[in-house]
């Protein structure tokens, strides 16, 4: 039975943590360990996951909030697993959670699996299946809001995707060593999408597991600052889209990026009611274009020899195991 790294960043989560980690001390796979990675909180979190999960758990302490993104990678840094799985501190996971990704990794050009994400509140409705690719060249959460549809093969079969749910992945700790681990600039959002996409183009497939189950209450961390969850997204968009896209997909696309971009002023207008947050999301995203120029020149050399695969996820969403060309990952 492999070992399994359980990655919990967590910053201020006592309300939500002992759910978290009692549903963990229940899974069929026992071979787990479980890191967490404390952002300098300032309640008892710390005492929490002492108490109820004793030496089964790493505590990292860390003596200031470093984010989603680079917490992770602290994660991944102390992971003693074959199989690092992430779960956010404010999810709830089924027993069978890790029994179907570990099914998966048979094949050895899976690197990521993404699991089936339920509203914790009614647990019939998707929170996010995985990432399907926009006509905006962005990866958003497929089925988000909708009811379960168990009789539909897009809903509850595997198959190959783009991208897994950032909050429920479990991700072959041989891919993170392969191409590195999170974009830790991220902070958080898209900092998921991120990796999948530079693993993809590295060669590394993603797999859904749709009986891989958790309840999700929804951005614990972030719901209080609807503002900060905005600006994250949208500095983080133009820097995947900068990372990771050539210059002609994108103007082939830029009427549907414009569009988009009209709803993402009205959202920081209207819903977060901060326009000049909107301002400074497009500037610091500018101001920090430089840092990613060599990363881009790779990713975007990669991406041309990809193009066509790429474009099929975005028509398909999900592909069926064995349909793609050259599916074994060469090592």
């Amino acid at each position: 039975m492999p070992l399994v790294s359980i990655i919990i960043v967590n910053w201020n989560g006592a309300e939500v943590l002992p759910e978290c980690l009692e549903s963990l001390l229940c899974l069929n796979h026992r071979d787990t360990e479980i890191v967490v990675v404390d952002n300098a909180s300032a309640d008892n979190s710390v005492d929490i996951v002492a108490k109820i999960c004793g030496d089964k758990a790493k505590i990292i302490r860390l003596d200031k909030n470093i984010g989603f993104a680079a917490g992770v990678n602290k994660g991944f840094e102390n992971a003693a697993g074959e199989f690092a799985a992430l779960l956010n501190n404010d999810m709830v996971v089924e027993p069978s959670w890790l029994d179907q990704p570990l099914e998966l990794f048979e094949d050895g050009a899976v690197g990521i699996v993404s699991c089936r994400q339920m509203n914790y509140y009614d647990r019939n409705k998707v929170d996010g299946l995985y990432h399907r690719i926009t006509k905006e060249l962005t990866l958003m959460p497929f089925g988000a809001g909708c009811e379960y549809r168990s009789w539909e093969d897009c809903f509850s079969k595997p198959g190959y995707v783009m991208s897994a749910n950032g909050g429920s992945a479990v991700i072959r700790m041989e891919a993170v060593r392969a191409i590195g681990g999170f974009d830790a600039d991220f902070f958080g959002y898209m900092e998921e999408t991120d990796f999948c996409l530079r693993a993809f183009l590295r060669g590394w497939r993603c797999a859904c597991a749709p009986n891989a189950v958790v309840y999700h209450m929804d951005g614990f961390s972030f719901k209080k600052n609807l503002g900060m969850q905005y600006y994250y997204r949208e500095r983080n968009r133009v820097w995947y889209l900068y990372k990771n896209i050539p210059l002609w997909d994108i103007i082939k696309r830029l009427p549907c990026i414009l569009i988009m971009e009209l709803r993402v002023i009205r959202a920081f207008i209207v819903r977060a009611k901060k326009p000049l947050l909107y301002l400074k999301a497009r500037i610091d995203a500018l101001a920090g274009l430089g840092r990613y120029r060599q990363i881009r020149s790779e990713n975007v050399a990669l991406f041309k020899k990809k193009r066509a695969e790429f474009y099929r996820f975005e028509r398909e969403g999900k592909i069926d195991f064995g349909t793609l060309c050259g599916m074994r990952r060469t090592l």
